[in-house]
């Protein structure tokens, strides 16, 4: 199969449940329009978010959902999917971790599961909405091959086992409404690990031991409600999905320095998953306007057509795979 750009959307009731996926043409019909095969799950997937494909193929998904019973409790698991075949279609495999009260009660709707520089899984967990003391915790996971994969990693935080970043009602330097994580080079080329924080209205920076390191972009560079975010091909840039204003924000990591790349006479419509390719496109989801929409990566010049101009759903997450 060709490279395909990978999309999951906001699903839910009535919405669409899977991963669809174009090729390098783009257009409204996607090259597989089901790239997963569900039929070995004795559930169904929900709220598919943020998604990675390790080292051998395979996919680890964030599905989000809420139990059943009177009181619906909005938990969520990663999911395991193998590399697809000729048909592009990935088989099940399993789920890697899933939200339990007893033994892991911080995977609480996960919006991004990323693989650190340790080869372990992290989760920005975006939790239950009702109860704000629950919610907005990083956690962490053994990772793929290890003989203790999936189980929470052994930390000093007492929040949730495996909590790496705290919700700020528990932790000092706590997120206060959690969206997405990278991993990406700080300004002296150290590991560190970046948050958005939708309610602060900045990107929040971490040491790769889970400690609060400063803000590299704020309110004051033009950031409104920050959601998705993505470290460029090269490592120079973190990109910086503004949704509250439509637009794309670019850090540069070694200076420090940030500018508005795409602004919000682009076209977007909530600014929504990020994805760059090789030939020097950055793609953007819009979320309202349920497109994919692409720029140049170090002008922001849009392209003349959307790259798909209709799509089913509320677009959440995009990626080349």
């Amino acid at each position: 199969m060709p490279r395909l750009l990978y999309v999951t959307f906001h699903g839910g009731s009535g919405g669409i449940r899977n991963i669809a996926a174009w090729d390098g043409n783009g257009g409204d019909k996607p090259a597989v329009a089901d790239v997963l095969d569900t039929s070995q799950l004795d559930h169904d997937l929900d709220e598919l978010r943020g998604f990675l494909v390790v080292a051998d193929g395979t996919l680890y998904l964030a599905n989000s959902y809420k139990t059943s019973g009177a009181s619906p409790q909005s938990v969520g698991e990663i999911l395991h999917f193998d590399v697809p075949g000729g048909d592009g279609i990935r088989p099940y495999l399993g789920a890697f971790c899933a939200w339990s009260e007893a033994g892991n009660p911080g995977l609480q709707h996960p919006f991004d599961a990323v693989l650190g520089p340790d080869g372990n899984v992290y989760v920005a967990n975006q939790g239950q909405k009702a109860d704000p003391e629950s919610t907005n915790a990083v956690t962490s996971y053994h990772g793929p091959g290890s003989s203790q994969a999936g189980q929470p990693l052994p930390t000093p935080h007492a929040i949730y086992p495996g909590t790496f970043v705290g919700p700020d009602a528990k932790a000092k330097h706590g997120v206060k409404v959690l969206r997405d994580a990278v991993f990406g080079p700080s300004k002296d080329g150290q590991d560190c690990l970046y948050l958005s924080d939708e309610k602060r209205k900045e990107v929040r920076r971490y040491s790769s031991s889970g400690a609060y390191l400063d803000s590299p972009v704020t309110g004051g560079d033009g950031l409104d409600k920050p959601v998705h975010l993505l470290v460029s091909r090269s490592g120079k840039h973190l990109y910086v999905g503004s949704q509250g204003n439509n637009s794309v924000l670019s850090l540069e990591v070694a200076s420090g320095k940030v500018s508005t790349l795409v602004d919000s006479s682009s076209g977007i419509d909530s600014t929504a998953g990020l994805a760059e390719d090789e030939d020097g496109w950055l793609y953007v989801a819009s979320r309202k306007g349920r497109q994919v929409l692409r720029f140049d990566h170090k002008t922001g010049k849009p392209d003349a057509k959307p790259f798909i101009a209709s799509l089913g759903d509320n677009p959440e997450f995009i990626m080349w795979i």
